[in-house]
């Protein structure tokens, strides 16, 4: 996806270069086959798979116009290279380097500058009573992996934990993760501003909790409402439904 080159004048510069595609690129521009695409890649699509019994995988593949990013036939190989890569890693049980040969073999037809910038896999069942949940937004630029526990099946419910971990990006998932230096900055700047304000000592602490509370509504996840019930926090509709989160994460184009 770096070079205008056809594809099989690229397999020969990757075959005189080791597989170094800068390499390959250079050696495609003194060859006159093409020239390096070099232009910025300011959007992609989310490709994903799941498997009940493999686990989840999500991977992110950035190109530099929508038409190629919205275009179904990208999408498809973006789809399959999250699969052949959460195959991969069930069969090797181990961290690979991504599966990208057969992805760009056929990328190249859209003659832009495709990269692929990260990658998120989940394997199923590595620990008793456990389970991941994917989600990935219409749109493919944005999705959500949560991994929990559970003593039956609740996939329903964290399916909506994901979706609401995809809509407001918590980079926390409780309070007790979060650094007491940052705790301490907010109340400590809420304080000051009360007492300059005017407000006796044990009425700006009193206003120091609440925009500390306040505060970590905007990034700690069971602090949070939850996007379609702002009443219940997602604390507690984690806990009513006998869920609790062990990793949350956020993938984005």
């Amino acid at each position: 996806g770096q070079s205008d080159a056809p594809y099989k004048d690229c397999v020969a510069a990757l075959n005189e270069n080791d597989n170094d595609i800068s390499k390959a690129a250079q050696w495609l521009k003194e060859k006159g086959k093409g020239e390096e695409r070099t232009q910025p890649t300011n959007t992609g699509a989310i490709g994903f798979t799941k498997h009940a019994s493999l686990g989840k995988a999500a991977v992110v593949a950035r190109c530099e116009t929508d038409f190629v990013a919205i275009n179904q036939e990208f999408i498809k190989m973006v789809d399959e290279l999250a699969d052949d890569l959460l195959s991969d890693r069930v069969a090797l049980e181990e961290a690979l380097v991504l599966p990208l040969d057969r992805f760009f073999e056929r990328v190249w037809i859209f003659k832009e500058n495709i990269e692929v910038t990260n990658s998120v896999v989940c394997l199923a069942g590595v620990e008793p009573n456990s389970g991941v949940e994917l989600y990935v937004h219409h749109d493919r630029k944005r999705a959500a992996i949560v991994k929990y526990s559970a003593g039956t099946d609740h996939s329903a419910a964290v399916r909506k934990i994901a979706m609401h971990v995809c809509a407001m990006k918590p980079k926390y998932i409780s309070r007790i993760e979060v650094e007491p230096s940052v705790i301490e900055d907010i109340s400590n700047q809420a304080k000051s501003e009360a007492i300059l304000a005017g407000k006796p000592e044990n009425i700006a602490e009193k206003i120091a909790e609440g925009k500390v509370n306040n505060a970590l509504k905007s990034f700690v996840l069971l602090e949070q409402p939850m996007i379609d019930d702002a009443k219940t926090t997602v604390g507690k509709f984690a806990s009513d439904a006998g869920v609790t989160i062990l990793h949350i994460e956020n993938i984005e184009v």
